[in-house]
């Protein structure tokens, strides 16, 4: 067994090599290791390394972090420089720098071609190749002459990127959505917003062209809603990783909305982060997944890290005093997520709460006698599925009553059959709650459900996800104007803050913040039937 992790990350970094390359064949733009460093120093001020940058700015030569004066905050995504305040940054594309005439600036200042060495002259001391001193407006970046080539790299490819999938006069989406029903209810509600904006005259004059990828080789959907076992996650992101593949090969795909991605794929990032293509509205099917690492993946809802710590602080603030208990699922992952919880509650100064594993096959029925034994009044279950309906059948049978809480994305299936009848009560964490029929934006979603044939079904949640992701989107290919590109784009969403999307909580993001809504609701089960009984407010999680 010890050979089979190991021979699990070569095939995964032997796919990765794979994809990028495959992707390069195809477009000739995904950039070496040396150039993505550059990328990130020209686009983010930072380093690849994590090593903090400091730009001396002015005459003073005031220290300030280079993250907040990314060589992009002036001279665009593309090199060209952007005029503003009367200031004209310099052309910094590799072929107007090496021009073998030189140039002869608007202040009067000439020097002769750059070359590498005049080009680190010039980021870190301010002189251009004839010695002159650069405007005062021109940071000095206290960079490392690896970092400087880095730079240099990257400025040798940024007149050549091209975006695939965007034209003058359409932009080209695609969605990697489920196969079986609830792919087709995703699918559905995308086509019908692509409609619609075709009806309007598209985004700035362009037409959004939708293409959907499925992977036929995932079983259809034998349990509409229910949350994947530990084993899809696996399934999951090969899934995704094919339907990638296929896109990036293609080399006619602007972004990604509304897909199934696996946060934790480091394969599929890899290849994302590699071409640079946006991905808005990750969604994923792996129930211990949690916040993607990828500056172009941006995620509607967070995860189960977060929404375990939204239970924790629901628990804080309904019952202060409850002899609180821990469960993870006996694996290292909800094991540090167990000890995350218990520092979260010590920290609010509780009593440190009882800690359990429920691993795959362990006694439930002895678990649930010790926490009784404790005096334990709730539980924050961490455990897997299968564990969970365990444990929950051997507490009724015990007549032990705790309030459990569970993070939805591990929720276990029949989950709200297991409550009618249990003692206690079971509460879950939602990204979102359910929507009022009254509320303004259900109603908005019920009428162009009815105008496009929607069926209003065990689908609703894939649906909604759409809607939302869709409408992000749109609004970020508004907000990033005609003059569109990737990275015009992904600074677009950054902006975004406390966006309405139609349903659900307000969406932010940022340059530092790829998760929209971070924080959950709470829903507590019916005692008696399963059925929801009622929704807490929204709780905010920082961190």
């Amino acid at each position: 067994m010890g050979a089979d992790p190991i021979r699990a990350r070569a095939v995964l970094a032997s796919a990765a090599i794979a994809l990028v390359a495959a992707a390069a064949a195809a477009q000739g733009r995904a950039l070496t290791d040396a150039e993505l460093r550059g990328r990130k120093l020209y686009l983010e001020g930072e380093a690849a390394s994590g090593r903090k940058i400091v730009a001396l700015l002015g005459e003073a030569k005031i220290e300030v972090p280079a993250r907040s004066l990314p060589c992009a905050g002036c001279h665009a995504f593309d090199g060209r420089g952007k005029p503003e305040g009367g200031v004209v940054p310099s052309d910094i594309r590799w072929e107007a720098l090496t021009k073998p005439y030189g140039a002869r600036h608007t202040s009067g200042r000439e020097h002769g071609p750059y070359d590498e060495r005049a080009l680190r002259r010039a980021i870190t001391q301010g002189r251009d190749p004839a010695g002159n001193a650069l405007s005062n407006v021109m940071p000095q970046y206290q960079l490392t002459q690896d970092e400087v080539e880095d730079l240099a790299a990257f400025l040798k490819r940024i007149g050549s990127l091209r975006d695939p999938g965007l034209g003058d006069e359409r932009v080209r989406i695609a969605a990697v959505v489920p196969h079986g029903a609830r792919g087709d209810a995703r699918a559905a509600v995308l086509r019908g917003l692509v409609d619609d904006l075709a009806a309007e005259g598209g985004v700035h004059g362009r037409k959004v062209e939708l293409v959907l990828l499925r992977d036929e080789a995932r079983a259809p959907d034998a349990d509409p809603g229910a949350t994947p076992g530990a084993n899809s996650v696996a399934t999951a992101g090969a899934a995704s990783l094919g339907a990638l593949r296929a896109a990036l090969a293609a080399d006619d795909v602007f972004a990604f909305v509304a897909s199934d991605l696996d946060p934790g794929d480091a394969t599929a990032l890899t290849a994302i982060d590699a071409t640079g293509t946006p991905v808005i509205g990750a969604l994923s099917e792996a129930p211990g997944a949690d916040a993607a690492t990828s500056r172009y993946v941006f995620e509607l809802h967070a995860g189960l890290r977060v929404q375990a710590a939204a239970l924790a602080a629901h628990l804080l603030a309904t019952a202060p005093g409850a002899r609180v208990g821990i469960v993870d699922g006996g694996d290292e992952r909800s094991a540090s997520l167990a000890r995350e919880l218990d520092a979260r509650w010590t920290g609010a100064g509780r009593a440190s709460p009882s800690r359990a594993s429920l691993a795959p096959g362990a006694d439930a029925a002895e678990l649930a006698r010790a926490l009784a034994r404790d005096g334990v009044e709730a539980v924050l279950l961490l455990a897997a599925p299968a564990e969970q309906a365990g444990f929950l059948r051997s507490a009724t049978e015990l007549a032990f009553a705790p309030r459990v809480l569970v993070p939805g994305p591990l929720a276990a299936r029949g989950l709200r059959q297991l409550a009618g009848g249990f003692p206690g009560t079971i509460e879950v964490s939602l990204p979102r709650a359910p929507d009022a029929p009254d509320a303004p934006g259900a109603k908005t979603f019920v009428e162009f459900a009815a105008k496009h044939g929607l069926a209003l079904d065990a689908h609703v949640p894939d649906q909604v996800d759409a809607w939302c992701a869709a409408h992000v989107l749109v609004e970020g290919l508004r907000r990033a104007g005609r003059e569109l590109g990737r990275e015009k784009l992904v600074q677009a969403l950054e902006g975004l803050y406390k966006f309405d999307a139609g349903l659900g909580p307000p969406l932010t993001f940022g340059p530092g913040r790829r998760v929209g809504a971070r924080g959950a609701h709470v829903l507590r089960l019916d005692r008696a039937t399963g059925a929801p009984a009622e929704t807490s407010a929204w709780i905010p999680v920082d961190g």
